[in-house]
Formats: structure tokens, sequence, C-alpha cells
């Protein structure tokens, strides 16, 4: 890892305790014995360390979740149970609580106050959607889709499940809530299944 990216990854990690706006890279890089000087030999302010750590970090992360569906051939509705909600179970954490998913914190946080960050943010839902939405158009196409479904509306309800399982879960500290969303997501994408 270059030392840009040692920097930039070190700030995003105390971004998701102290958020965009609590955020002072130069106290951040301290913990990798840099100076100010140093990391402003790599980026020109925080404005730009923020937007790259979206571009960089948060969008790959978040992405992740999706991109295999692109070539998965089988039932959507089981992937996205088995592999994207399921991942989210495995992964959950005493920081998933309370940290939330960095995606969706940047968006209640900076998407109101920042064209930059709103933008970039909305590309990666946006990117989100199309994959989905791509996985349950193949769906309908091998039938395992009801004709009828609409798959940019799917992808948009499992955006709004994972999202929402995120925010209540924050809210509330409560891991069952959190799993209950996640659950309750998962369920509702059994209407879509077609049953021959």
């Amino acid at each position: 890892m270059t030392t840009r990216d040692k920097i930039l990854r070190c700030i995003y990690e105390d971004m998701k305790i102290y958020g965009y706006q609590g955020l002072r890279p130069d106290k951040s890089i301290l913990k990798l014995g840099l100076s100010k000087g140093a990391m402003y030999h790599y980026f020109r302010d925080k404005s730009e360390i923020g937007y790259l750590i979206v571009e960089e970090l948060v969008q790959p992360e978040y992405l992740a979740l999706f991109i295999p569906l692109l070539s998965y051939e089988g039932d959507p509705v089981n992937y996205i149970q088995h592999h994207v909600l399921s991942e989210l179970k495995h992964q959950f954490d005493e920081n998933t609580l309370t940290l939330g998913l960095p995606v969706f914190n940047l968006i209640q946080e900076m998407a109101p106050l920042d064209e930059g960050f709103r933008t970039r943010l909305q590309i990666i839902l946006e990117t989100a959607r199309d994959i989905l939405a791509d996985g349950f158009r193949r769906g309908k196409e091998n039938g395992t889709i009801v004709p009828e479904a609409d798959p940019v509306q799917i992808a948009l309800l499992i955006q709004s499940g994972i999202s929402g399982a995120f925010t209540l879960g924050k809210a509330t500290r409560d891991k069952n809530t959190f799993f209950s969303c996640l659950e309750m997501t998962g369920k509702t994408l059994e209407i879509f299944r077609n049953r021959p």
C-alpha cells in the first residue's frame, strides 16, 4: 500500500467514527507518524480527501455486495437472500449498530450540504440499482422471476431495505431490529419469485 493510500485509509477509519464534518485529517494521520505537510503533499484539501474516500473506498466497499450478481445465472431472489443479506448479517459486529454503513451515513450527513458528495453518492446508489435490476431482468428471462415484476422497483426495494436496516439498527442499537429488517427484506422478495 502506498503512503497516499495509507493516509486515505487512516482518514477513512476516523471518518467512520466522527463523520465527515467531525473529521480532522491532520489529527488522523498522526497515527501514521506523518505531518500535515505530508498529507497536503498528496491531497489539496479536506474536500478532495472526502471525495476520494467516497470514490476509492466507500464505493467499492458497498458495490462489492452486488457485483457478483453480474455473473450469477440463477434465481436473483435466492442470490439476494443467501449472499447479500446473509453477508450483511455475517459481517455484523459491535460496530455495526454504532457506526452504521459509511455510504448511508454520508448520504444523511453530506448529501444535503455538498453537491460533490451528493453526486458521488448518487452514482454509487445508481450503480448498485442497475446491477440489481439487471439481475432481476435476467431472472425474468430465465423464468425465475414473475413476468410482471419491475426490476428497477425491486432494486429500489432491496436498497431501501438495507438502508432501513442500518438506519433503524443504528438508531435503536438493537441487533434484533437490524436482523429483522434484513430478514423481512428477504421475505418480501418472495412475492417476485416465479412458482410454476
